[in-house]
């Protein structure tokens, strides 16, 4: 029998009741956002993956087209000395300064700017090609010093921000070629990171072997094998200005390396810290708040990185790897068996 009074009326929630719906709707959340967290990372890591597949493919085109890769540094500017000392440095490894023919790719910048018209950006490398007095060069080379080319930027990374003055470009880099295991020593600074001569993009030094030339690798230079052979690694950093368009740190490592990290002081000075207790520098997780582990190839994906191969082609290599596998793979001829 049902009685009037109540005919009609809903039953309300009681706070008990209330109370478990939302822990039951907390437990689902979380739940879900570690799989949406595990999903995100996923995309992201494939289109890390896939940036490393376009710059390889790009590099293989550069080289259908000059029957070598792109050099690591531009070419030696003739008005320099041959010691690259000094305030010289600088216009060695961007661009020179002066009155001059029309610039070629070829004079300007790290590899990657070498690059641009292979992976769609041939508009922001004429931004100084082509350029003749040292005003266009240099108003050109600071507005390409502010493109953002999405190919050379993993979506997993942190912009770089902390320590990195107001003036520092915006040319946000994910990468960074490989130059060798040689690396040498400038006795009048010390380890810098990234001058070795036995990998895919060897660098020329005042110092080091065959000061002065210009390496330039075809494939015919890796007998190691292209498959065999580093060319490309993930690099990841927060605490220093590190862009595409620059030939030093910026775009080039060395591996492992004994460079040193530091910071910006008062007034922008950058002042250099060693890193004793985690040099040599070879293959890490990413932390941004650790410069040491900045200044080696790095990852923020889970358990390890991507690296690009002389062939064109991609592998994940765990963080362990640093230690056994990868150093037989940093050279291009250096006879080394690669068990993995």
């Amino acid at each position: 029998m049902i009685f009037p009074q109540w005919a009609g009326r809903r039953r309300a929630f009681t706070l008990i009741e209330l109370l478990v719906v939302i822990a039951i709707i907390a437990i689902l959340i979380g739940l879900l956002l570690p799989a949406v967290q595990k999903v995100r990372e996923a995309a992201a890591r494939m289109k890390c993956t896939n940036n490393l597949k376009q710059i390889g493919l790009a590099m293989h085109n550069y080289h259908g087209s000059f029957e070598h890769f792109p050099a690591a540094r531009a070419t030696f500017p003739a008005s320099l000395s041959s010691a690259l000392g000094g305030a010289e440095m600088p216009a060695f490894l961007e661009y020179e300064a002066v009155d001059q023919g029309p610039i070629a790719a070829e004079q300007i910048g790290g590899w990657m700017v070498r690059l641009l018209p292979y992976v769609e950006q041939d508009a922001a490398q004429k931004l100084v090609v082509g350029k003749s007095t040292a005003a266009d060069i240099g108003a050109g080379y600071s507005a390409l010093a502010a493109v953002t080319v999405p190919v050379y930027f993993c979506p997993s990374a942190v912009p770089p921000t902390a320590g990195i003055p107001q003036s520092a470009p915006l040319a946000l880099v994910s990468y960074a070629g490989v130059t060798g295991g040689n690396e040498n020593v400038d006795p009048a600074t010390g380890p810098i990171g990234m001058n070795a001569s036995n990998g895919m993009f060897p660098v020329v030094t005042p110092f080091g072997p065959n000061p002065g030339v210009r390496p330039q690798v075809r494939f015919t230079d890796v007998t190691d094998g292209l498959s065999n052979t580093l060319a490309v690694g993930e690099r990841h950093v927060t605490q220093m200005g590190t862009t595409w368009v620059g030939a030093d740190y910026h775009t080039l490592l060395a591996f492992p390396n004994q460079n040193s990290v530091g910071g910006f002081g008062p007034g922008g000075a950058y002042t250099p810290t060693a890193c004793p207790s985690s040099l040599p520098g070879r293959y890490a997780p990413f932390s941004a708040s650790d410069p040491c582990s900045q200044d080696r190839f790095n990852s923020p994906h889970p358990g390890g990185g991507n690296w690009l191969l002389g062939d064109g082609s991609v592998r994940s290599f765990a963080f362990t790897a640093g230690a056994t596998v990868l150093p037989a793979m940093v050279t291009i001829n250096g006879g080394e068996v690669v068990t993995e």
